[in-house]
């Protein structure tokens, strides 16, 4: 005899089918399914409270480090391009009176 893993209402269980009916469907298109063991994707896993709680926890402070890292490259840039602007007609006046690339060629 198997023991009972889980109980749920009808609307639940269907609910379930028709989001295991779509996995399958991706996986015949695609030919991967990417949501195989994550508990938010995988219909066929029952998580708890506390397993989902921890999930959005975990996704929320991943999606925090990526838009912190974005800042960080984004930011860098932004001042670089600044810095450039700001320095770059006194250069092209200057390389243009030598003769633009004169100054690299004398080395």
């Amino acid at each position: 005899v198997l023991p009972v893993l889980a109980y749920m209402t009808l609307s639940r269980f269907r609910e379930r089918v028709e989001l295991m009916r779509d996995c399958f469907d991706t996986l015949c298109r695609i030919g991967e399914w990417p949501g195989f063991g994550d508990p938010m994707e995988d219909p066929w896993m029952d998580p708890s409270g506390d397993e989902l709680a921890l999930q959005m926890h975990i996704r929320a402070e991943d999606e925090l480090l990526r838009a912190s890292a974005r800042s960080t490259l984004v930011a860098p840039a932004a001042t670089s391009a600044a810095a450039g602007t700001g320095a770059g007609p006194s250069r092209r006046s200057g390389g243009g009176a030598g003769g633009g690339s004169g100054g690299a060629g004398t080395r």
